[in-house]
């Protein structure tokens, strides 16, 4: 039977957190878009530089507000004294490939699927993605993203539900509001697959570079991929 303190505890130091950077995200774009005349025709706008940059703020800032609380996870995870596999050389490019490899496969599948015809949300967000800029698209999604996304997702929300129930347990919880936080069933799909790889990698371990580095890997390669081909 799960304790009601385990519960409370996730509460605190997982889902409050999220919420906070959630809220801020949006907080802190919205007053920027505000500040600088563009929140009407924000929709409109998403794939232009200015906009980017804005988002980018944005979840920087947000992901600072809750940076405390993934270092106090370390903390706590650091007095269990888990041992963790050593990191190579090897294992990082192994965990690039692998990031590379497995997000090319999921997008093949899904494509020869139909389904990424048949969500009209997820043609929307495919479009405003796509249409940004290479290189600010590349710093966004590849390097600002991954990090926020993984200091949050594995850096909190899994340590977190790790700490208070099990491993198995806070890689799928963490995966599935991975998932969700994408907001159509396309990246759904894909987010919660991925975000369950890259919690068992941050598992196996330890690092948060880990799963940042296939995140990473993941994202710059699908972005290429569309952008070139």
């Amino acid at each position: 039977m799960i304790k009601l303190t385990k519960i409370t505890d996730v509460i605190k130091s997982a889902f409050i957190p999220f919420g906070i950077y959630y809220m801020a995200n949006q907080i802190v774009l919205i007053f920027m878009l505000s500040v600088t005349g563009e929140l009407e025709n924000y929709a409109q706008m998403q794939s232009q530089l200015s906009i980017t940059i804005m988002k980018m703020t944005a979840m920087l800032m947000a992901g600072a507000t809750v940076y405390p609380y993934y270092k106090l996870e370390c903390l706590k995870r650091e007095k269990i004294k888990t041992e963790f596999k050593k990191i190579k050389n090897m294992d990082l490019t192994a965990i690039a490939f692998a990031g590379m490899f497995i997000s090319l496969v999921l997008n093949y599948v899904f494509a020869i699927s139909g389904l990424l015809e048949s969500s009209q949300r997820y043609q929307q967000v495919a479009q405003i993605q796509f249409s940004v800029d290479l290189v600010p698209a590349l710093i966004f999604y590849a390097v600002i993203s991954p990090v926020v996304e993984e200091v949050i997702f594995r850096g909190i929300v899994y340590q977190s539900l790790e700490r208070n129930f099990s491993s198995i347990l806070a890689i799928i919880g963490s995966a599935l509001l991975f998932g969700a936080f994408h907001g159509n069933i396309v990246q759904m799909l894909y987010g919660t697959f991925m975000g369950s790889i890259m919690a068992w990698i941050y598992r196996r371990y330890g690092k948060i570079i880990t799963p940042v580095l296939f995140h990473a890997a993941a994202n710059a390669t699908m972005y290429l991929w569309s952008y070139f081909f």
